[in-house]
């Protein structure tokens, strides 16, 4: 008898524990913004005209958009210790988000284009957050816990560990309008 009830009081903690490490969402909100690399040079996340993925390049005067981002933000039930925006990142033109894979990797992918009935974190969800009194933002790719960082030769995910970061991760959000 006594087995039992040990078993079920597992079995409870175990589903529990199951279910508070899902993390739900809901669709908030559309919002145009563009990503600066922080420091001396007017560097922009954008999309890499050449087929690749993402790369840091000076703001094109031909398409002041280009360089632009459409970020779904969503609510979530258990909030990120770090605080934040949880968020899913559109290329401007629409159709093709950003995705992330736990080698590091980014891809834009075309996947399930109505993002706002999405209701769970999957790999193209990232964290927007800014350390205590920063100016700047990290974007965190939620589901590997690594972070963007644009390199001298490409955009990817690098870790953080207590030496910092490997390769510039600090971006500085701007409004984008229309041209």
């Amino acid at each position: 008898m006594q087995s039992r009830i040990s078993e079920a009081k597992y079995t409870t903690r175990r589903r529990r524990s199951t279910r508070s490490s899902e993390r739900r969402v809901q669709y908030r909100e559309l919002y145009i913004r563009k990503f600066r690399l922080q420091g001396d040079y007017a560097l922009y996340l954008s999309p890499a005209p050449a087929g690749g993925v993402l790369d840091v390049a000076a703001q094109r005067s031909n398409s002041p958009n280009e360089e632009c981002f459409r970020v779904h933000t969503f609510d979530v039930l258990t909030p990120f210790p770090e605080g934040g925006q949880v968020a899913v990142l559109e290329t401007y033109n629409g159709g093709r988000f950003l995705h992330g894979t736990s080698s590091g990797n980014l891809s834009l992918t075309s996947e399930g284009n109505d993002v706002t009935s999405l209701s769970q974190i999957d790999g193209r969800f990232f964290l927007l957050h800014s350390p205590l009194g920063a100016s700047h933002y990290r974007i965190k790719h939620i589901t590997t816990g690594l972070y963007l960082s644009a390199g001298q030769e490409r955009v990817s995910l690098v870790t953080f560990d207590s030496r910092g970061f490997a390769g510039n991760a600090r971006f500085e959000v701007f409004s984008c309008s229309r041209s």
